[in-house]
């Protein structure tokens, strides 16, 4: 709910329009995010390091934080176009503001990856995928579950575009790390059953 009030200080309800979040007018909560100013809302006159939030702009990086928050809120909603949207728009702002190498920008590359990658858009989405895999290899080992994670979605795109020998070798990795990772939670258990799968996928004859 504050994430949202604060999107609608950081980049405006015509942002929100322009990205389809107007289809969530039917959830009250946003409805009534609508109702509140955009120049000052209760509560949040002020925002971490004491800036007035109407002095914030559109291209400050605390707006891709809410934009990533609200693509989470539309994707949930079923609205994967807006979900890219927003989350492209958050990227963009993260690649000016911090520059390629920083954590948040590769956070971003990745979630707009997985949205060209729902839209059978998988040779971009390999592109973004491979950059934040270089990023995060520069000061991550390459067995780190951040770059393991990554992997397995560039597999994921290699086999829908009918390269399963692209997607062999970095299955088997994700999978000998994951081997070697205890499977303490449901999230554990489900990565190390997706990565079977997928590595059973593409050594499918």
């Amino acid at each position: 709910v504050a994430t949202e009030r604060l999107l609608l200080i950081v980049v405006g309800d015509d942002v929100l329009a322009e990205l389809g979040a107007h289809r969530l007018e039917r959830e009250a909560q946003v409805a009534h995010h609508r109702e509140v100013a955009q120049d000052r809302v209760p509560g949040l006159e002020q925002v971490p390091g004491g800036q007035p939030a109407q002095q914030w702009r559109a291209d400050h990086p605390d707006a891709a934080v809410a934009l990533s928050a609200l693509a989470a809120t539309l994707s949930r909603a079923g609205d994967t176009d807006g979900a890219l949207a927003a989350n492209q728009r958050a990227l963009a702002i993260r690649l000016k503001a911090l520059g390629l190498d920083h954590l948040h920008t590769t956070q971003s590359q990745v979630s707009v990856a997985m949205g060209l990658r729902l839209e059978k858009r998988c040779e971009e989405s390999l592109v973004l995928l491979d950059a934040a895999r270089a990023t995060r290899r520069k000061t991550l080992d390459a067995d780190h579950p951040d770059v393991v994670r990554i992997e397995a979605s560039m597999a994921d795109c290699h086999v829908d575009l009918g390269h399963p020998d692209k997607a062999v070798p970095l299955l088997e990795h994700v999978l000998a790390i994951r081997d070697k990772t205890p499977r303490r939670t449901a999230d554990d258990k489900v990565g190390y059953a997706m990565a079977s799968f997928g590595l059973a996928r593409a050594l499918w004859p």
